[in-house]
């Protein structure tokens, strides 16, 4: 605040108006007599009322008006009831003690000073009898005062009491280097120390230094210097920056004072608020305080700029990917019945298109304007519509790479309709504990956001957030899992027979996913603050999911709606490839018959060779190729045995079921 801070002896005005020479420690020094006599001691209630009061203060002799009640007996002042007194005890009576002393009131021993140094090698009659508080300190003020009675203590400055009882700082010895290097050594607690401790040498004994005295704020007041500058407060800096007179800080001290109603708690903010009503309306007083706020306040907030032209565009591109999965939606329904659509599982495509309508629909909440509602709509449709667009996808996948794979083994397998489903409710479950989680705990709502575009003017947007991001980072890692996941099962699938084979379509689908995935984790996270409106970043982000349902109906259902329409199957092929047996249920055993007979064809074209080449052994010198007769024999006898066991094969073949939803 630009005052300087005062340590020092302080005694009445009224008592230097009577003893001039007391203003400086010279008048001090060697002056026995005359500290004796008029620095006296305080005495508390109780003992004035058992060893002075005549009338053990039973009657009201003007210091005291009754005796005191339990917890009383040790006050020096309380006020309108015992007015304090001081006496003067052997120890003043210089009579009989030569060595006589007047008092002096110290700092408690818990805090830190250099008044027996300073008493001991200036040679001042003064001395400390026992130990005070603070609130010792304040009574003993309050009865010199009431009293008249001098008193000589160690206080500091400012303090509104110093104003309050017009108290006066004595001269002290002069500061120097010399004196401040040879101080005793600093014992915050003094209590324990001996005196050789505290007197030091005589090069340490002066007065004490002027300080600059440190402002000090509520620790909220400093944390706000960590807020987004746009919307950091100005009052830190303002405070910083104000300097008042010593006038006007003694004259509002003193205020304080005299008001004792709530001295240390309402009563100081009172006083402030009356002296800035009182000048506010100054015109100079105003221009003045303006000095003082610092550098582009006030703010100028300006609403920030809504595109709606780019928020159109992202809403009628959701719009039109809404509407391609219902067309698509269309075009399952009406081939319903082809082999191809047959072989992928109706039930499981409806389920992936569901996935992506709700996709679309997350586009849509992302170009309306920010609310507590559209924001968690956001985060749930888009994580749901991911969750069902995929799943049921890999399921269906994993499903007939496990089948092909014990089909090539010979081994019966058996995957139930409702096993995947059971798994896929799982998927499901999770994923709706998790946003249920979410909303509950740290909701994805609507926040304002404040951007400094100059020097004092502010923007205001709105969007949508939560307090930490770990949450957005899991979803967008449930994501990638599931992603990973059809990367993965699309290269365990390339070597599929081809009628099942959909690695193609799943591969380029996880790489338009995995793609889109990155923009949009670069549009959260990865772009720099203040490149985006906020309005634009959410169309953005609404585009690149749109772009993402989009690329993947193209990408997965685009080759198997052309080839339903203008794809051509021979009548074995629509025999064979009909996946579906009397209980409904997806059968391979047409497949398993198919590469029978495609092992068949192979087996005989060998067995055909072979006996063609026993033949044109039997022809030649029986002699030189008799070994190779008896091997080719070997061989075809060999060939036709694993050939009645590929035909027993076939017949339990024809009795099983392999089944898949």
């Amino acid at each position: 605040n630009g005052m300087v801070g005062h340590l020092g002896w302080y005694v009445s005005t009224q008592t230097i108006r009577e003893h001039p020479g007391l203003a400086s420690h010279w008048g001090l020094r060697s002056n026995r007599v005359l500290l004796a006599e008029v620095f006296k001691r305080p005495t508390t209630w109780g003992d004035y009322c058992e060893q002075i009061s005549t009338t053990k203060c039973e009657v009201d002799d003007g210091i005291a008006t009754k005796t005191p009640d339990e917890g009383e007996e040790n006050l020096y002042f309380a006020r309108g009831v015992y007015a304090g007194h001081f006496r003067a005890t052997k120890k003043n009576n210089c009579s009989t003690n030569e060595n006589c002393t007047g008092h002096f009131i110290d700092y408690p021993c818990y805090w830190s000073a250099y008044t027996d140094s300073q008493l001991y090698w200036n040679d001042i009659p003064l001395e400390k009898d026992g130990e005070y508080s603070y609130s010792d300190i304040l009574q003993i003020m309050a009865a010199s005062n009431a009293t008249g009675s001098p008193a000589i203590f160690l206080w500091w400055y400012p303090d509104g009491n110093i104003e309050k009882y017009d108290f006066f700082r004595i001269k002290l010895m002069e500061t120097s280097s010399v004196c401040m290097e040879n101080r005793p050594e600093p014992i915050p607690n003094r209590c324990n120390a001996t005196l050789e401790e505290l007197i030091g040498t005589e090069e340490g004994s002066c007065g004490y230094t002027p300080h600059r005295l440190e402002t000090m704020y509520s620790l909220a007041l400093g944390e706000s210097m960590n807020d987004p500058e746009a919307i950091r407060s100005p009052a830190y800096q303002t405070l910083r920056n104000i300097k008042l007179s010593d006038v006007v800080m003694n004259e509002m001290m003193l205020k304080w004072m005299n008001r004792g109603i709530d001295t240390y708690g309402y009563d100081p903010r009172e006083v402030v608020c009356e002296w800035a009503a009182r000048h506010v309306g100054n015109e100079n007083f105003l221009i003045d305080l303006l000095r003082f706020v610092p550098p582009g306040y006030p703010r100028n907030v300006q609403e920030a700029i809504f595109n709606e032209s780019v928020v159109f565009a992202a809403t009628a591109f959701a719009a039109l990917t809404l509407l391609l999965v219902t067309m698509t939606a269309w075009s399952l329904f009406f081939y319903c019945n082809h082999p191809i659509m047959k072989r992928a599982q109706l039930s499981f495509l409806y389920q992936f298109l569901f996935g992506f309508m709700m996709l679309s629909v997350g586009a849509i909440m992302y170009t309306l304007p920010p609310s507590d509602a559209s924001c968690v709509s956001r985060v749930w449709f888009e994580l749901i519509g991911y969750t069902q667009g995929l799943v049921p996808l890999l399921l269906k996948v994993a499903a007939i790479n496990r089948l092909l794979r014990n089909a090539r083994r010979m081994r019966r397998v058996t995957i139930t309709q409702a096993y995947l489903y059971k798994c896929q409710a799982v998927a499901v479950a999770l994923v709706l504990i998790f946003l249920i989680c979410w909303t509950i705990v740290d909701p994805w709502t609507k926040i304002e956001g404040s951007e400094l575009v100059s020097d004092n003017n502010v923007q205001i947007s709105l969007g949508c957030s939560s307090r930490s991001s770990l949450w957005l980072g899991a979803a967008f890692l449930w994501e990638a899992i599931c992603i990973f996941a059809a990367a993965l099962l699309a290269f365990q699938s390339r070597g599929n027979e081809h009628r099942f084979n959909e690695s193609t379509e799943v591969g380029n689908m996880a790489y338009s996913h995995f793609i889109f995935l990155v923009l949009r984790l670069g549009v959260v996270w990865l772009l720099p603050s203040g490149t985006l409106d906020k309005s634009t970043q959410d169309a953005t982000y609404s585009f690149l999911l749109s772009a993402d349902s989009t690329f993947a109906l193209v990408l997965y259902f685009g080759p198997k709606i052309y080839a339903c329409k203008w794809g051509t199957h021979d009548e074995e092929s629509r025999r064979t490839s009909n996946p579906r047996n009397s209980e409904g249920e997806i059968s391979l055993e047409n497949l398993y018959k198919e590469k029978y007979l495609k092992a068949e064809s192979e087996k005989n074209a060998l067995t055909k060779e072979l006996e063609e080449t026993h033949n044109a052994l039997l022809m030649t010198d029986d002699k030189r190729i008799e070994a190779e007769k008896n091997l080719a024999a070997m061989i075809f006898q060999q060939k036709q045995k694993e050939s009645m066991e590929d035909r027993e094969t076939l017949g339990l073949l024809a009795r099983s079921r392999s089944s898949i939803v």
